[in-house]
């Protein structure tokens, strides 16, 4: 879905050494000096001419002043130029946006977005996502008009704040708000008019209502079921169940056999339920054990749920005794009179047979889960709020519950992640909803409690009665910091920012498929950055086969500069550099090593590229993090965008294990894999910036490339080194699935074995068993 590359390096005379850095890239106010003193502007109108005169072409700038001079500058040499950056008046902006998808403007320059605080989180299919988290993989809510459906974002911008560029602030009890200046905000000024999108400063002191809220109909989800047995595997079951019964029962042999057979069919019927199958008292049977619930592995080896309350509270007691006689779920009830009298209420899975058959939790047990499950996004208003209820029974402001559930309630948990997974899907069913902090822990040991504030209400109502409750452009001084958005589809958002929730407009970038080039006339060390402004360039487009991207790149020996053949493992065209017969036979394999190792296809560069682990590209498109004893973590692609994750070479015996049941996406996949690789304690192996990279490679390295038939130059680092080994031993056939044949084998000698095998351990389970 993408087009060809072609890439130009055009040097420039400025020495970004003396350039500051922040937040992992250049200050941009030293980066606009040193670039104007450099003669940037004669230099991208130089380039225009020689490489980009009859090109539809985007030129990123790094300051509006650096945009408005090109533009100047090229309208007055004829061409169709101008520019749009984060201070263009809205009506101007999109005239020329309108101007440039019609061709009526061919070289479009670019400086900055309109954005948010890096504090404000966007929601989307995964929840709440931070800047640091988004990729073009997550399901960005849009609203239109209170309807809210989730889609791909169709841009992620991350920049840094502009120098003269200002914030405004909105910050109460109830709302939290920071957007940069001329952001668009939806609003209206009373409840009788429409809603609207206006900039923000328009907003500044007026007691305009905003949108806190919408109504996304409930996601169709399949909980996942067991799997269901062979009839070989049925039949081996029922002959060793009917002799228990025979031995045990005093049973006759055909009587056995249907006891067993029935008893076993009644275990493989038993099915989890969807979230439209959920009666609303399993919904509050839920959402009551969330709050006073636990799990208990019994001796015995099965499982046991419970809850309990406080006799102190009779009223919730008798309410949720009828909460469990509504399920028809069969429990245990014991009162309990010691130091805190309290009723517990015991359940069982309901998976035994005979004397054991029960009503269990086995249709509802994948909502018992402690975090909140993701089958909570299926729930429909009416079973979000007596789950809510539920919940509230258990750990909210219920004093003693007479009144039964208010419209504005408080629930009171020290599980964040939990409340952050509910509000996520009740800010989609019509309901305002913030997660708060509430107070400091009285003693080290205890946890954290956060509160989950619910109400029925569309908007927040903004006073004029005084400068903190109605927007205000902030009065603190600037300060470098980095500002984010992305672009939907509605171009509206839901926001969130210190537990906070706003409905806003997004960033107002454009999207032509017609640019044929890209001029990179600021500098960057940021993939990301770098990334989202080439993407502007490679999507497809009748009678276009391929985009020019020409990087402006400035003299430095400290800084490593995110250019073209970095992110897509290609040599650019510039004229400058060294012809291959003068480059020598060491430099020669440590550039086709470097080249194998960052080639990646542009849509998964993105969120690897953010991580701070040194990710490495493997065969078939795979990618691998050295774990040391942990072994070797490798994302592998399944089909499209869907990636497994499995850990190789593990232990003694070096089993393939896989972390991920079933295939996920790009962005869970890096978690998934990221996480494995925190929990073995071997983050500073797979560290980018670790110290031990740079140093030279050990003689044991050197030997085991050598081994292993891997060329090396002789100036080799460790890293280097490591990764190159890395890359070699995930590509190692052993460490792939065994094979259908080989499994068929294995089952045909009766070889009992693990159920995630390699090539290599197959081969010798069937070596071993064949001499046997």
């Amino acid at each position: 879905y993408l087009v060809g590359v072609e890439m130009v390096t055009r040097p420039l005379k400025v020495d970004l050494d003396k350039v500051g850095t922040i937040g992992g890239d250049f200050k941009g106010g030293e980066l606009d000096v040193a670039l104007l003193e450099s003669g940037i502007v004669d230099d991208v109108c130089e380039t225009v001419d020689q490489y980009a005169a009859d090109k539809k072409a985007i030129i990123f700038t790094v300051s509006v002043r650096q945009a408005v001079q090109i533009s100047e500058r090229l309208a007055a040499s004829g061409y169709a130029a101008s520019h749009i950056s984060g201070e263009t008046p809205k009506d101007i902006r999109r005239q020329r946006l309108r101007d440039f998808a019609e061709g009526k403007i061919t070289h479009m320059v670019n400086c900055m977005v309109l954005c948010l605080d890096t504090e404000t989180e966007i929601l989307t299919d995964h929840g709440w996502t931070g800047v640091d988290q988004m990729s073009m993989q997550h399901k960005v809510a849009n609203w239109d008009d209170g309807k809210v459906f989730f889609t791909e974002p169709l841009e992620i911008a991350r920049r840094q704040r502009g120098k003269s560029e200002p914030m405004y602030v909105l910050e109460t009890r109830t709302r939290s708000i920071r957007v940069t200046g001329k952001h668009r905000m939806v609003h209206r000024a009373n409840s009788n008019s429409k809603w609207v999108k206006s900039p923000v400063d328009n907003l500044e002191g007026k007691g305009h209502q905003l949108p806190v809220n919408g109504l996304a109909d409930p996601e169709i989800m399949e909980p996942v079921q067991e799997r269901c047995l062979t009839e070989k595997e049925v039949g081996r079951l029922v002959s060793s169940n009917s002799y228990a019964l025979r031995e045990n029962n005093g049973l006759g042999m055909q009587e056995s056999k249907d006891e067993a057979y029935r008893r076993l069919k009644r275990r493989m019927d038993l099915r989890r339920k969807r979230p439209d199958e959920l009666t609303l008292d399993e919904c509050r049977f839920i959402g009551f054990w969330l709050g006073d619930g636990t799990v208990t592995k019994l001796q015995s080896g099965g499982v046991e749920y419970a809850a309990s309350q406080a006799l102190v509270y009779p009223l919730i007691v008798k309410w949720f005794d009828s909460v469990i006689q509504g399920t028809g779920l069969d429990f245990a009830r014991r009162e309990n009179n010691g130091t805190v009298p309290h009723v517990r209420w015991g359940f069982g899975r309901g998976t035994g047979g005979g004397c054991q058959e029960r009503k269990g939790v086995f249709e509802i047990e994948q909502y018992l889960d402690k975090n909140g499950t993701p089958l909570l996004n299926g729930l429909s208003v009416s079973r979000l709020l007596a789950l809510l209820e539920g919940f509230w029974h258990a750990d909210g402001n219920h004093g003693d519950a007479s009144g039964g559930l208010p419209e504005h309630f408080t629930i009171s948990n020290c599980n964040k992640m939990l409340l952050d997974r509910i509000q996520a899907v009740a800010v989609v069913r019509g309901f305002s909803a913030s997660v708060t902090k509430t107070g400091e822990p009285k003693e080290p040991h205890h946890r954290q409690l956060w509160t989950l504030g619910v109400q029925r209400k569309q908007y927040h109502q903004m006073s004029v009665t005084g400068d903190r409750y109605s927007i205000q452009k902030e009065k603190e001084p600037w300060k470098p910091e980095r500002v984010w958005c992305v672009k939907t589809t509605t171009k509206n958002i839901i926001t969130r920012r210190n537990g906070r929730v706003t409905v806003m407009g997004n960033t107002e970038g454009f999207d032509d498929p017609g640019v044929n080039c890209i001029i990179m006339a600021r500098p960057t060390k940021s993939k990301s950055l770098y990334t989202q402004c080439v993407g502007r360039g490679l999507r497809i487009a009748p009678n276009k086969d391929r985009c020019l991207i020409i990087d402006m790149v400035g003299l430095s020996s400290r800084h490593t500069l995110i250019q073209a053949p970095v992110i897509f493992g290609l040599e650019g065209t510039d004229n400058d550099t060294a012809e291959p017969s003068d480059v020598s036979p060491d430099e020669e394999v440590r550039l086709k090593n470097t080249q194998s190792l960052l080639l990646s296809q542009i849509q998964g560069i993105e969120p690897v590229s953010r991580s701070q682990l040194r990710w490495i590209p493997a065969k078939h498109g795979s990618l691998v993090l050295s774990c040391g004893e942990g072994g070797t973590v490798i994302m592998r692609r399944v089909v499209g965008n869907e990636w497994m994750v499995d850990v190789i070479g593990r232990g003694s015996t070096g089993a393939r294990e896989s972390l991920t049941m079933e295939p996920v996406g790009l962005e869970l996949a890096q978690g998934i894999a990221e996480d494995y690789v925190r929990r073995a304690q071997a983050v500073y192996l797979t560290d980018k910036s670790a110290a031990w990279r740079d140093a030279p490679a050990s003689e044991k390295q050197k030997q085991a490339l050598t081994k292993w038939k891997i060329s090396f130059h002789d100036g080799i680092t460790k890293g280097e080194a490591s990764d190159l080994m890395t890359q070699a031993s995930a590509s190692n056939w052993r460490h792939d699935p065994a094979t259908e044949k080989q499994l068929s084998a294995l089952a045909r000698m009766g070889v009992q074995h693990e159920a995630e095998l390699t090539k290599g351990q197959a081969g010798r389970l069937l070596n071993e068993n064949r001499r046997r």
